[in-house]
């Protein structure tokens, strides 16, 4: 047991001693590094307006010891994306890698494409293969970097929704949307408008003044692709209170420019809607209502049922008046006769 305790460490001093040496030519033999500026092979965004100049950088430093010495760089296009092509640039799968011609027969670190156009949207690759510094012998080595091109009329982002104006209780959630669409990637923020001047913050970090509003940032999870060209953005505000009444506002910026959209939001106390729903007032109204209507039929009734009493008891009134009458004048003639 302890025999195989003392191999285990003597394997794994080994181990961190050949990790702790440098890396020799061979050892890079056959490896592929990625460029620098990503972790993986996954293509780097850039996006321009058509007839407009792109660069692309292979992002490759010369060869240290012999600074004029020019490594060869290759140059690979896989179109797709763009508006004449049918592949998505996400399923490429199929398309093969088109080399890129270069009349000396060697490739500069920096693809410069003039008067960008759509035919030019697609995936570029530059593959780099350094030279040994010591023998200056090439290396079976890989350098690689990927773009993902698009170009496009970039035109300013769109408001797919207006934003409507919200009433909310203390205490409520609010949810605020904003549906942009835009040809070209953009970012949706969030402020909120302030009633002081810039001048009055002390930290004005986050707060910039447009159009003579001061706006404060609000830091909010970002925007979600809902589909191509249209995202979604939200402001969430929980627990509000009669403080986060305010006038907020979203701004979708591209590379062309932004635009703006404001919503105002107001918080309302529980107590006063409680009280104003507690009026006695309004409940003695809304009894009297039923009792007005059902007092029309129920006053015609009485009326009939009175005026016809009446008129039995001055039916009965009359006759009993003309019996009295009658009577009187029979006990006058037999007393005459």
């Amino acid at each position: 047991m302890r025999k195989g305790v003392k191999y285990l460490v003597v394997c794994l001093f080994l181990v961190s001693a050949r990790e702790a040496l440098p890396l020799t030519a061979g050892d890079l033999e056959g490896r592929v590094f990625y460029s620098p500026d990503s972790t993986s092979n996954v293509p780097e965004l850039v996006q321009q307006e058509i007839g407009r100049d792109i660069r692309l950088k292979c992002g490759l430093k010369e060869n240290p010891i012999n600074s004029s010495l020019e490594l060869p760089v290759e140059w690979y296009f896989k179109p797709c994306g763009g508006a004449s092509s049918q592949y998505s640039c996400q399923d490429t799968i199929s398309v093969k890698w088109t080399q890129l011609s270069c009349d000396p027969g060697l490739c500069r670190p920096t693809l410069h494409i003039r008067n960008a156009s759509d035919e030019h949207s697609g995936l570029y690759k530059c593959t780099m293969r350094p030279y040994d510094s010591n023998d200056f012998k090439k290396l079976q080595i890989q350098f690689v970097r990927i773009y993902q091109v698009e170009v496009k009329t970039i035109l300013l982002p769109e408001f797919l929704d207006g934003l409507a104006n919200t009433t909310a209780e203390v205490g409520s959630r609010v949810v605020l949307h904003c549906r942009v669409q835009s040809r070209a990637h953009l970012a949706i923020k969030w402020f909120r408008k302030l009633d002081v001047p810039l001048i009055d913050f002390h930290d004005q970090s986050g707060v910039v003044q447009y159009s003579n509003k001061t706006y404060k940032l609000i830091n909010t999870a970002g925007e979600r692709i809902l589909k191509d060209d249209i995202y979604l953005s939200k402001l969430i505000l929980e627990d509000v209170t009669e403080d986060d009444s305010g006038v907020y506002a979203c701004v979708a910026l591209n590379y062309r420019g932004h635009r703006i959209r404001e919503v105002y939001v107001n918080v309302e106390s529980i107590e006063n809607d409680l009280q104003s729903t507690t009026d006695p007032s309004e409940f003695l109204l809304l009894f009297l209502m039923p009792v007005g209507l059902a007092m029309i039929p129920l006053s015609l009734w009485f009326c009939f049922v009175f005026g016809k009493r009446y008129s039995r008891y001055k039916q009965e009134h009359t006759e009993r008046m003309e019996r009295m009458k009658n009577a009187n004048m029979n006990y006058v003639r037999v007393n005459c006769e």
